[in-house]
């Protein structure tokens, strides 16, 4: 009778013991959901900045000059801008050419949808071809009320990165300014370096 009673008994604590130790997996399992979660939609775009920009340039051999990157950037508001920036010895600066307009509240939440189902936080940081050395270099930085994250390389071997990036590089902007823009900043870049080959 004593050694059935012990027998239940150990029976008794080892249930226990496996019940508590399915709760803290079941727990554990739901805290990693949680993470992956907070990571997919939706994200808490920034509303200080711009929450995307799209940096594209050449690659590959070419003169100086057009090298300079495009640069299209969006914020919360609509607001569009087309703009460059220094690079190599270039000098570009805040009074060089830029083009400028605003969007629907719609299209502004369509990007940000895009930017979502794409999954962008869960995305490389580099997503080059490595099998390239020309072509372009084009990057997304994603702006968030906490954090940012870029995304691209040379030539991206990613068909929906292109689509986001190539949508805010080339959907947005009127082609005739985009077209005029290009040689305005030639020009700007021309006239504070009239040695560049």
């Amino acid at each position: 009778m004593f050694i059935k009673k012990k027998h239940t008994t150990n029976k008794n604590i080892f249930l226990l013991i496996a019940f508590f130790s399915f709760l803290f997996l079941l727990a554990s399992c739901n805290k990693d959901n949680e993470k992956d979660l907070s990571k997919e939609a939706p994200y808490d775009f920034s509303k200080e900045e711009p929450f995307i920009i799209v940096t594209y340039s050449i690659a590959g051999p070419d003169t100086l000059i057009n090298y300079y990157p495009t640069i299209v950037s969006m914020d919360v508001e609509g607001n569009v801008t087309l703009s460059s920036k220094s690079y190599s010895d270039i000098e570009i600066a805040e009074d060089a050419p830029k083009v400028k307009t605003k969007v629907s509240k719609s299209e502004v939440e369509h990007v940000q949808e895009m930017i979502e189902s794409y999954k962008f936080w869960q995305q490389e940081d580099n997503i080059s071809d490595n099998n390239s050395v020309d072509g372009d270099f084009t990057k997304i930085t994603v702006n968030l009320d906490s954090e940012s994250k870029t995304v691209g390389g040379l030539n991206p071997d990613d068909e929906a990165f292109h689509e986001l990036a190539e949508h805010i590089l080339y959907d947005y902007i009127d082609n005739d300014d985009f077209q005029a823009w290009k040689s305005e900043i030639k020009q700007y870049i021309l006239d504070r370096n009239p040695d560049i080959q």
